[in-house]
């Protein structure tokens, strides 16, 4: 494996040993594990008692408690639009007729590490059918 290396050009080398060599941020990191520890809590919840459209109306739902303008603005493609142009997103692209898992996901994928507690503690934890 050196031996192919010490043949590669040096800028080559310090691009690759550059991703090598600096870790991702910490709060980075944490997010995507406590992500995939509430997506399992949201599996087990929601796609064995309910449905994905359950899950996508209670995320609805949240997202209209804490103003879903503000995070739908952190994806990249609606970041510099207009609130009407993000209503318009939202009655046109996320309504439940089909692919509601991925919409499930993206709005999911969204919250932050906190949002994401407090919707488990709101519709999981406090949920009156528990």
């Amino acid at each position: 494996m050196n031996k192919y290396i010490r043949r590669m050009p040096r800028e080559l080398i310090h691009i690759i040993s550059s991703y090598a060599h600096s870790p991702q941020p910490r709060e980075l990191c944490y997010d995507i594990r406590l992500y995939k520890q509430d997506m399992n809590i949201i599996d087990s919840f929601y796609h064995t008692q309910y449905t994905p459209g359950i899950l996508l109306h209670d995320l609805m739902v949240f997202y209209g408690y804490i103003g879903y303008h503000n995070i739908l603005t952190r994806h990249f493609m609606l970041s510099r639009h207009s609130v009407d142009d993000i209503d318009e997103y939202v009655g046109r692209h996320l309504a439940p007729t089909h692919d509601v898992l991925r919409k499930c996901n993206f709005l999911w994928g969204l919250l932050s590490p906190i949002e994401r507690t407090r919707f488990i503690n709101d519709f999981i934890v406090d949920s009156p059918e528990n």
